[in-house]
């Protein structure tokens, strides 16, 4: 099923979505995805990864300057949004023809006081209009210009002429889970469960994927490492495609417990840049755990 940019709202059985930072640091991520998956939607292609600077503005250059006197800037408060860390980004597509009308409907009004108890945003109780929680575009022609923004034109490209990448709903659950440990977590626990992240983080990345077989999350580094090279890729892809590379080297780094102190900075680093690690809270708290290794815990 290719994407008809001529389609108009309720002609088409795909559909767009990217839930946003805040819904994945708040453990709103996780009901949205249950809310979408009554709904009947299957996942065709999906990816965590963070929103840049300048696709936010293109996601939301049509609410330029529509702010009322009073109001906080949409766009402003946008990018302090997609700021704050990854954003799980979907290609949804649904049985019945009118998918984008569904989901439109689903998630009701960005204004606070038009929204009702039956909408995405109000299923998680929210008690704060400043909160997104998920992104979807207005039109058929606007969905087209988002799949660049979240998915890179390489994949975009991909995606448009048909190629999919399913996900299962489960898959997803878990990777916009927070991460389950704490100060009193055993530090191999949290080195595990940083592993299990990065490598569905690698395994889940459409745009790593599309025209390949997606492999399991257990090998998803070791097959990244392997794939060759795409060297007439948009620049754009070819640097995306080198962060992922070394988050699975990462990954193998972390198994055979090699990353010393002194390295420990750049490695959370990287986890954070690649939105293995959702916040520097979570960031911290890896560092420790590199900087006295496990058997300093036991």
């Amino acid at each position: 099923m290719s994407i008809d940019p001529r389609a108009e709202r309720g002609g088409t059985r795909w559909a767009l979505a990217c839930l946003t930072p805040d819904a994945l640091r708040i453990d709103a991520a996780t009901h949205l995805l249950d809310a979408l998956d009554e709904l009947g939607f299957e996942v065709d292609a999906a990816s965590l990864s963070f929103v840049r600077a300048p696709e936010v503005a293109r996601l939301y250059a049509h609410n330029l300057g529509s702010t009322a006197p009073g109001r906080v800037d949409g766009t402003w408060l946008g990018r302090e949004i997609y700021a704050l860390g990854p954003s799980l980004k979907l290609l949804l597509s649904h049985r019945e023809e009118g998918a984008d009308h569904l989901l439109a409907s689903a998630k009701g009004p960005s204004a606070w006081g038009d929204r009702d108890q039956g909408h995405l945003r109000s299923r998680v109780g929210l008690a704060n209009k400043s909160f997104s929680m998920i992104h979807t575009p207005d039109s058929a022609l606007q969905a087209w210009d988002d799949l660049d923004c979240l998915f890179g034109p390489g994949a975009a490209a991909a995606l448009r002429s048909g190629v999919r990448v399913p996900v299962p709903w489960e898959r997803l659950r878990r990777l916009a889970a927070p991460l389950a440990f704490s100060r009193t977590t055993p530090a191999t626990s949290v080195v595990e469960e940083v592993v299990a992240r990065a490598e569905e983080t690698i395994a889940t990345d459409a745009r790593l994927w599309v025209g390949a077989a997606v492999p399991s999350a257990r090998d998803a580094a070791e097959a990244l490492l392997r794939r060759p090279r795409a060297p007439h890729a948009a620049l754009h892809d070819r640097l995306y495609a080198l962060e992922r590379t070394a988050l699975a080297e990462a990954v193998h780094a972390l198994r055979r417990g090699e990353p010393d102190p002194v390295e420990s900075d750049a490695l959370v680093e990287l986890l954070l840049r690649t939105g293995v690690l959702p916040d520097p809270w979570a960031a911290q708290l890896v560092r420790s755990v590199l900087v006295f290794p496990p058997a300093a815990h036991a």
